[in-house]
């Protein structure tokens, strides 16, 4: 299985996606996740088959980012172990309006970005998946991948999260929603 998604539902608590139903027994086993701000993981309990929900504590700000790693999570069909941990950031915490409007005033100058580069960040942000994008584009999956990664390094960025910031403060999502 791989990690997919992984997002805050409230404060403590961090939705993880995998791409196929896990086993229970694996992703509600608290030892196989971990946090890079040296936080814990204190409790996990699966939302459907292929999710699940962490109870977390890491003493970061509202806004910052944050890493989980999953490993050892098992594929229910397969038996397949995961063969290395994967990791995915988010923004730490349910920012309210005034943190989001914070995150947009300390925009700082960025690199320009091509028309598609930015109709390609738009939808990343938006939660589409690379198939989705490259349907929704007439591109292949593969193009959709190059986009995303001249766009992490124009913009100096590491992750989807990081992505995300970057959008919000370019008003892209607002941008998306009248397409």
């Amino acid at each position: 299985p791989n990690l997919i998604d992984a997002y805050p539902l409230a404060d403590n608590s961090v939705r993880v996606v995998f791409d196929r139903d896990v086993t229970p027994g694996s992703a509600t086993n608290v030892l196989n996740y971990s946090l890079t701000s040296f936080g814990a993981v204190q409790a996990a309990v699966m939302e459907g088959g292929s999710a699940a929900i962490l109870t977390v504590s890491n003493g970061l700000p509202h806004g910052a980012l944050e890493t989980v790693i999953a490993n050892g999570i098992v594929g229910l069909a397969s038996g397949v172990v995961m063969s290395a941990g994967q990791s995915r950031t988010f923004i730490n915490g349910v920012l309210s309006c005034a943190e989001v409007a914070a995150i947009l005033k300390t925009a700082g100058p960025r690199p320009d970005l091509t028309p598609r580069e930015r109709e390609v960040l738009t939808l990343i942000a938006s939660g589409n998946a690379n198939a989705a994008i490259a349907d929704r584009l007439a591109i292949s999956a593969k193009t959709v991948e190059k986009h995303r990664a001249s766009l992490m390094a124009k913009l100096q960025v590491h992750s989807v999260a990081e992505l995300l910031v970057y959008a919000l403060k370019e008003g892209l999502l607002d941008e998306h929603r009248q397409l």
